[in-house]
């Protein structure tokens, strides 16, 4: 993971994640045997922009800065049965991103 807290950007990267596919969710409860293993790669930008804001909350003792901006996320799956998906990372709209830079407890005084 990389940020830049101050402008709002950063970049969280996964791979190779190991993923069972057990078909629904009685068979993982029931732990029967995966009818297939993924791995996934994924990828979250955030690409800041925004406004700088400061957060200050003495009662909860936390505070810090946030930058909000737009997000993307772009994910590869790949099954060893042949199954594979990559998501499109156009027309992805973005609802809440933030960026946040945070102190607490000793810190935050």
């Amino acid at each position: 993971m990389s940020a830049d807290t101050a402008r709002g950007r950063a970049t969280f990267v996964v791979q190779d994640v190991i993923l069972p596919d057990f078909h629904d969710t009685i068979a993982a409860l029931q732990h029967k045997p995966p009818i297939a293993i993924g791995t996934l790669a994924l990828k979250v930008n955030w690409k800041g922009g925004g406004e700088r804001v400061r957060v200050d909350d003495d009662e909860k003792d936390v505070g810090g800065t946030f930058v909000r901006g737009p997000a993307s996320v772009w994910f590869h799956v790949e099954s060893d049965d042949g199954f594979s998906y990559t998501s499109d990372r156009h027309g992805q709209k973005t609802v809440v991103a933030e960026v946040w830079s945070e102190r607490n407890g000793v810190f935050h005084r």
